[in-house]
This record gives C-alpha cells, sequence and structure tokens, in this order.
C-alpha cells in the first residue's frame, strides 16, 4: 500500500485506518486518511520536508501548552503577526536564521512598520525559544535585534 516502514494499515470493510509502531511503546493511532497520516510519520521520525523551518516550528507552537495559556487576543495577535514573517521567513530552516537575518527582517522588509515589527520580533523569539526545547536550534537569535524605534 505504499507505507512507511513500522506504520500498517488496518483494512476493514468500509474504511482503512492506520497506524505507527514505535520501537517501544504502544502503537500510535494516525486516523483514516492516508496521505496524513504518512506526514504525521515522517513528522515523527524528523523526515518531512519542511521540518525544520519556521513554519514548522509555528505549526508545533500554535498547539503548545505555552501558546494556549495566552489571552485569545495575543493569540491573535500573533496569528496576523505569523502572516506577516511566513512569505519572507516561513521557509527558512530555524537553525540557520542569525541574528542579521532578524535584523534585516525588521529594518528593511517592515521598514514602513515598526511598530508592528516589534511585535512580529517577539513572536519570533518564542518561535526560537520553541526551537531551542525542541532541540533544533542552540540559540535566539532575536534576543540580540533591538526594537525599532
Amino acid at each position: 500500500m505504499g507505507l512507511l516502514p513500522r506504520m500498517e494499515a488496518i483494512v476493514r470493510k468500509t474504511f482503512t485506518s492506520y497506524r505507527y509502531h514505535p520501537l517501544q511503546g504502544k502503537p500510535i493511532p494516525l486516523g483514516r486518511d492516508r496521505q496524513s497520516a504518512i506526514r504525521q510519520v515522517l513528522d515523527l521520525e524528523g523526515k518531512s520536508p519542511d521540518a525544520g523551518t519556521l513554519r514548522w516550528v509555528w505549526d508545533k507552537y500554535r498547539v503548545s501548552p505555552r501558546f494556549v495559556r495566552l489571552a485569545p487576543a495575543t493569540q491573535s495577535d500573533y496569528a496576523q503577526c505569523w502572516d506577516e514573517i511566513e512569505p519572507v521567513l516561513g521557509k527558512c530552516q530555524i537553525a540557520s536564521l542569525r541574528s542579521t537575518d532578524i535584523a534585516r527582517y525588521m529594518r528593511v522588509e517592515r521598514a514602513a512598520a515598526p511598530s508592528r515589527a516589534n511585535h512580529e520580533k517577539a513572536l519570533l523569539s518564542n518561535l526560537f525559544f520553541h526551537g531551542i526545547d525542541l532541540g533544533l536550534c542552540a540559540d535566539n537569535p532575536a534576543k540580540l535585534v533591538r526594537p525599532s524605534v
């Protein structure tokens, strides 16, 4: 069926469900959609094509307890910030971003809206801290960049 190693398809009369067998522990249910199940397994194994990108970290951050605890207004503000950040930095590997990249984003890309760039820098800082928690980067380059005036 074109499944990845350690994946299992459970065929029923009306549907097929999928699960993943980790090296240790119980099988993990993956649902009924084959493509979604394959993407989940690639994410679990760290082999997803976009693993480690800023976009990937944002997707993980949005469901993290730290993000869920934020006020709803802050969550929606961060979502708006992400809409501005994604076209410029979304496909970049988080480990390869440096403070000069963040500074250039703030001073050149967002020169027309310096106050808004400060909010976006705050989101980037949180994403770097989350990337550190995920083991994707070693430091937070956003902390080295001064806020816009």
